[in-house]
């Protein structure tokens, strides 16, 4: 972890320190909403991300991108961050506001890879299998495609593996012939 995403994760810590759960999984999902629309309009992330922009100019337009019905201590974490230039980074911001969000709420991750794209209900049975394997409900699926799997697929959840990939079943069977 960088110097600049510790110090970021510290201000989110500081903002759900004594809140109860419920509310700091709102809060933390407020941030979240809000990075992730920035995302999606690269005018606005650009402009917060520029180190030509005077912090002033930043604070003065956050007033207009962000929804007046977000809670007010959202806006000064926002407001903190800019006049600590730490939203450099976008997606590792992200990255640590989903962290928090799946610890609190106790959810786990689990990184399915596939071979190429799938939809419906091959999607489904693979989160059925990963929430079955986590022995848990509450499973985050991030859906990642890797040809080099040749077909099948991999579920990770922390650091059990499940790999039902083509390419790991030859790699077995070249072994037991080698």
């Amino acid at each position: 972890m960088s110097h600049s995403q510790a110090v970021v994760s510290r201000y989110l810590m500081a903002l759900i320190a004594g809140v109860p759960e419920n509310e700091s999984i709102e809060l933390l999902n407020s941030i979240r909403t809000v990075l992730i629309k920035w995302q999606d309009i690269p005018a606005i992330l650009d402009f917060f991300c520029s180190p030509a922009i005077h912090r002033i100019d930043k604070i003065d337009r956050l007033e207009q991108v962000v929804p007046k019905s977000i809670d007010p201590r959202v806006k000064q974490w926002f407001k903190l961050m800019i006049q600590n230039n730490r939203l450099q980074s976008i997606g590792a911001v992200l990255d640590d506001v989903q962290d928090r969000v799946d610890h609190l709420s106790s959810t786990q991750t689990a990184i399915i890879t596939t071979a190429a794209p799938i939809g419906g209900a091959e999607k489904d049975k693979l989160i059925a299998l990963a929430k079955k394997q986590a022995k848990t409900e509450s499973i985050r699926p991030v859906f990642n495609c890797d040809q080099q799997l040749l077909g099948g697929f991999k579920i990770t959840i922390k650091n059990w593996v499940l790999d039902g990939s083509v390419a790991s079943n030859l790699e077995r069977l070249k072994r037991e012939f080698v």
